[in-house]
Order: C-alpha cells, then sequence, then structure tokens
C-alpha cells in the first residue's frame, strides 16, 4: 500500500534507529529481564561510543554506505550533541541485563503537539530475541500514556527492514515517507511510523507481544 511521500530540509537529522533481532521466536535464547537506568550527561562519551558500535554492526554495507554512516552520525551523535539533547529535555535511559549495559534510549514530550518522540532505541546484536526490545517500548508505552499523550512516533530508515517489522508487531503503523535532501549528494530516506496511545488500553498488549520473543 503506498504511504504519502514527503520532501524536507536537512535542518535537524530525524532517523531514529532500533536493531531488531534477527528472528522474534527463538526459543533457543534465554528470556533476559532488563532494568533502566537514567543516562546523564557524563555518560555521553559511552552513549556515542555504542552507538558507533552498533551503526557498524548493523548498517553496513547492506543498509549505508562507510560514507552515509560517517555523515549521519557526525551530525547526530557526537557527545555534544547527546548533551545538547539531554539539556533540550531529551531523556535518555540505559538498557541493563544483570547490572551490564547492553543499549540505550531517548524519548521526548512534545506537550504542544501531545505527543512522544521516540529518538534512539540501540541494542547490542548479542542480546536480540531475548524479549529487551519488547519490555524497552512497552516501557515507552507506558510513559507515554501515564503522560496522557496522544501517540509515539518515530523515524527508522526505510532499508532497515528488520527495524520496520520489530515497530510494526509492536503496533506502530508507518504514516508516510520522508526524503530529506543534505547535499553533497546524502539524504534521509525515512518511514515516520506512529504508536496510537489511545487505541488499546493495555501495556504491551496486541502486536508488541510479538516484537523478540514470547
Amino acid at each position: 500500500m503506498p504511504h504519502p511521500m514527503t520532501a524536507t530540509s536537512c535542518a535537524e537529522p530525524v532517523s531514529n534507529f532500533f536493531v531488531a533481532p534477527a528472528t522474534y521466536d527463538d526459543s533457543s535464547l534465554p528470556m533476559e529481564h532488563a532494568d533502566f537506568e537514567t543516562a546523564l550527561p557524563g555518560d555521553a562519551d559511552a552513549l556515542a561510543e555504542m552507538s558507533r558500535d552498533i551503526w557498524r554492526r548493523h548498517y553496513l554495507p547492506a543498509i549505508l554506505s562507510e560514507a552515509e554512516m560517517d555523515f549521519f552520525w557526525d551530525r547526530a551523535y557526537r557527545p555534544e550533541q547527546l548533551v545538547r539533547h539531554m539539556r533540550a529535555g531529551g531523556r535518555y535511559e540505559w538498557i541493563k541485563v544483570a547490572n551490564r549495559r547492553v543499549g540505550f534510549l531517548a524519548y521526548a514530550v512534545e506537550a504542544e503537539a501531545d505527543r512522544l518522540h521516540l529518538s534512539k532505541l540501540y541494542l547490542l546484536p548479542e542480546y536480540h530475541g531475548r524479549g529487551i526490545g519488547h519490555q524497552t517500548l512497552r516501557r515507552v508505552q507506558a510513559f507515554g500514556r501515564g503522560q496522557a499523550l496522544r501517540e509515539i512516533y518515530l523515524y527508522v530508515f526505510r532499508g532497515n527492514e528488520l527495524a520496520i517489522r520489530a515497530y510494526q508487531r509492536a503496533g506502530f503503523v508507518i504514516s508516510r515517507t520522508d526524503i530529506t535532501e543534505c547535499g553533497n549528494g546524502f539524504r534521509y530516506d525515512d518511514y515516520l511510523m506512529v504508536y496510537d496511545l489511545t487505541a488499546d488500553g493495555a501495556v504491551g498488549g496486541g502486536a508488541a507481544g510479538g516484537l523478540d520473543g514470547p
């Protein structure tokens, strides 16, 4: 089914990254309990390092070229940029398993639009398929409902098919395609995906149960 397409400027980076597991129901992998810890400005170097590592392991070469990865990462993930986002209201949290940092997420309330922007969700590949992404999205959905917001939205590269399927299993739908020209031959080629917080009352219900494990 086609979706509306818009073209915007490259004033601000928009793409969100989520690493979906290779399989959603690999019963050979143990399910893990995830804990969450607030990430502070002093964690910016570690956050940037983890994001860079995951970008390299997931995006190259199928989704982005080396030049594209360097360009897009450099625009939004340097430590000083993460600190700036935190100070502007972005909430950053470490995802932890057995007291080990295995990923992180970032989200921000846009009160004037009555919505929540999920801007980052990263998970180390060795922890895919263990229910951690499922727990993380449930946490974000619960937060949005607790704030009485209307929806959660995110951007994802259109070539990131595993991420797209994972978000769809969690109840997100594709709203439109965004093409964001950045100059020098670079552009964001994204789907805008939306989760309707008013549609159901049970966190983790419906499609979310199939995100990355039983």
